[in-house]
């Protein structure tokens, strides 16, 4: 699992597009079980359209895929084998509550762990939601 450091830094940022729609929110909420029993109202807030509530865990997944996380573990100088790599955590803050549908904006970008250094390095992604 090679990180060539100096290119991984050196790389440009990849932007790209996610979007995610009421259908998406719905999938997830019926996987989890969400909206069940049927006749509690309090439940049909996650699977009803008209009046949809998105559960804060579902911007974990929202837009999974390029140019997600992943997609930042396989940049220019960084060499991942995902067989052997150990998730140690994440975080999550929600300002507001997610809205559908989304368009979001995202820029991966490699930065050092620490100011001025040059290794390790760690995958970063910022990200601009904006309601469509």
């Amino acid at each position: 699992m090679p990180i060539d450091a100096a290119k991984a830094l050196a790389a440009e940022p990849r932007t790209g597009e996610i979007v995610w729609g009421h259908q998406d929110v719905q999938l997830y909420h019926l996987g989890l079980g969400a909206g069940t029993p049927a006749t509690d109202l309090d439940e049909l807030r996650y699977t009803l359209e008209s009046r949809l509530h998105v559960l804060p865990s579902f911007a974990t997944v929202a837009g999974n895929g390029s140019p997600g996380v992943i997609s930042g573990l396989s940049m220019p100088g960084v060499e991942v084998d995902l067989a052997r790599v150990l998730h140690g955590g994440q975080s999550l803050t929600l300002h507001r509550p997610i809205p559908v549908p989304v368009v979001t904006y995202v820029r991966m970008v490699i930065r050092p762990l620490k100011p001025d250094s040059t290794a390790p390095v760690r995958p970063r992604t910022i990200q601009a939601l904006v309601a469509a």
